[in-house]
C-alpha cells in the first residue's frame, strides 16, 4: 500500500513542476540567492544583519495575506520553493493571467517561512514585469520575484 502512495505524491510532484514550467513559456525559471540578484536591489530599504532585508514599500500594493500551511512545507519544516511560486501566482487572478503570460520568472529566496507565518504578498507592475515581494510580519524579505512577458 506504500508504493502507491509514493508514486502518487511523486507524480503531483513532477506534474506540479511542470506546470511551473509550462506557465513561465520557453525561458524557464531562474532561481538565486540574494547575493548574485540585480533583483533585490529594488526592494531593499536597509540590510540588517549577514541576511535578513527590510522592505521598500514604494509603489506596492498588499495583494493578501498568506498563511503558511502544513502542506506548504518540505523536509526542513520551511516553506517549499514551488510554494512560493504559487504564493505568487495567486497575488492576482485568473484574468490577469490570462492577460499576462510570463515568458521568463527570476525568484530569488532570502529568508525561511515557517508554518504558522503570516506572509504579506505585495505587488508591483513596471512595464512588461510583474514585481513580487513576500515579506515577514517584521518587515523582512522572504522572497521577491519578477514575472516577465
Amino acid at each position: 500500500m506504500k508504493k502507491p502512495v509514493r508514486i502518487t505524491v511523486l507524480v503531483l510532484c513532477l506534474t506540479a513542476i511542470l506546470f511551473v514550467l509550462s506557465s513561465c513559456g520557453s525561458a524557464g525559471v531562474k532561481a538565486s540567492d540574494q547575493s548574485e540578484s540585480p533583483l533585490v536591489g529594488t526592494w531593499i530599504a536597509q540590510k540588517k544583519g549577514d541576511s535578513d532585508y527590510t522592505f521598500n514599500a514604494d509603489g506596492t500594493e498588499e495583494r493578501y495575506i498568506r498563511t503558511v500551511r502544513s502542506s506548504d512545507l518540505d523536509v526542513n519544516r520551511h516553506m517549499n520553493n514551488l510554494h512560493y511560486i504559487a504564493m505568487f501566482q495567486d497575488a492576482c487572478d485568473s484574468r490577469f493571467w490570462r492577460d499576462f503570460v510570463p515568458k521568463e520568472m527570476e525568484i530569488c529566496f532570502m529568508s525561511q517561512c515557517r508554518e504558522g507565518e503570516e506572509i504579506s504578498v505585495r505587488s508591483q507592475m513596471t512595464g512588461n514585469t510583474v514585481h513580487f515581494a513576500a515579506l515577514h510580519q517584521d518587515g523582512r524579505i522572504a522572497s521577491v520575484a519578477d514575472f516577465r512577458r
